[in-house]
């Protein structure tokens, strides 16, 4: 299916001292108890490159336990739980699901209860294909990424909490994939929303679609 025009749909860091090398001896710092280390141990490896970011946030520090610190970390990023959506960046597009519970049994003849991430929409410009997500943006509670190659870019904005996801493409169309069977239901009475369910039976879940102003939602094949 393809949109067009636009669619609006204290971290711990390890601080290192400046000019400590990795390998020479640490300088530790009693306290009551226990132990601070002021400086790398021997054989400590060095933090990761923290590669994914835009320019402005490579001025930033880069906090590893966020649950967007994927983004920064990993070429391929995880799925990222903003709960209750979840969502993540591919070669394809954004993947976009509302994940439902499952109950796992274990070795330990106990259970764990998973959320697992399983794309039902699948959202990707028409005009260029999107680049390695970057993250481009990060508050309390949202954050902004990018998507995008050259002047071409897919800005994705994702709030922690929200179930919903707005995208803004440079230029062209916006394309909807749907991985799994889906229903279009009744036609709104706002022509700018497009209402999908997606999925079979009782584990399906409805979609909601919200274009500007003039949009067209229109079937390809």
């Amino acid at each position: 299916m393809r949109v067009h025009r636009h669619l609006a749909a204290a971290a711990l860091v390890g601080l290192i001292a400046a000019g400590a090398p990795f390998g020479v001896a640490a300088q530790a710092l009693k306290l009551g108890a226990g132990v601070c280390q002021l400086s790398p141990k021997p054989g400590d490896k060095p933090p990761p490159a923290a590669t994914g970011r835009t320019e402005a946030m490579a001025r930033r520090a880069a906090p590893t336990n966020q649950w967007y610190s994927t983004l920064m970390f990993s070429a391929q990023p995880e799925a990222l739980f903003a709960q209750p959506i979840t969502v993540k960046p591919t070669a394809a597009g954004l993947e976009l699901a509302l994940p439902s519970k499952e109950v796992l049994p274990t070795v330990r003849r106990d259970v764990e209860i998973h959320y697992p991430h399983k794309a039902a929409v699948v959202l990707s410009p028409v005009a260029f294909q999107p680049g390695r997500a970057l993250l481009a943006k990060a508050s309390d509670w949202a954050i902004d990424i990018e998507m995008g190659q050259g002047a071409d870019s897919m800005l994705v904005t994702v709030a922690h909490g929200s179930p919903y996801a707005q995208l803004q493409l440079s230029r062209g169309d916006l394309r909807l994939r749907l991985p799994a069977v889906a229903e279009r239901l009744h036609a709104a009475a706002d022509a700018r929303v497009l209402a999908l369910r997606v999925g079979a039976g009782a584990g399906s879940k409805v979609y909601a679609l919200f274009g500007p102003s003039g949009v067209v939602f229109e079937a390809v094949s």
